[in-house]
């Protein structure tokens, strides 16, 4: 048996990485609604990036999914959520 997603490909790995980063914000988010912020050792700033590949298929829906993201109604979810959009 090989490393963990050692039989998915990296677009999938990637995928559940990501998904993974999103559900320990959510928890996070949760517990600073729960009581306040979470203990400053556990605190800890995740920064996600995006870009759309050179060779994408949908290169023009993937760039409006972005724009999407950087909007004031997209900025209040992610606040909401206890995430600081930037």
């Amino acid at each position: 048996m090989g490393p963990v997603g050692a039989d998915l490909g990296p677009a999938r790995f990637q995928l559940l990485a990501d998904q993974v980063a999103f559900e320990i914000a959510d928890h996070l988010a949760a517990a600073r609604r729960g009581g306040g912020r979470v203990a400053g050792d556990l605190q800890s700033e995740l920064v996600f990036t995006s870009a759309v590949a050179a060779d994408s298929k949908q290169a023009e829906a993937a760039k409006a999914l972005l724009d999407y993201l950087k909007t004031p109604e997209a900025t209040a979810v992610l606040k909401a959520k206890g995430m600081t959009p930037g």
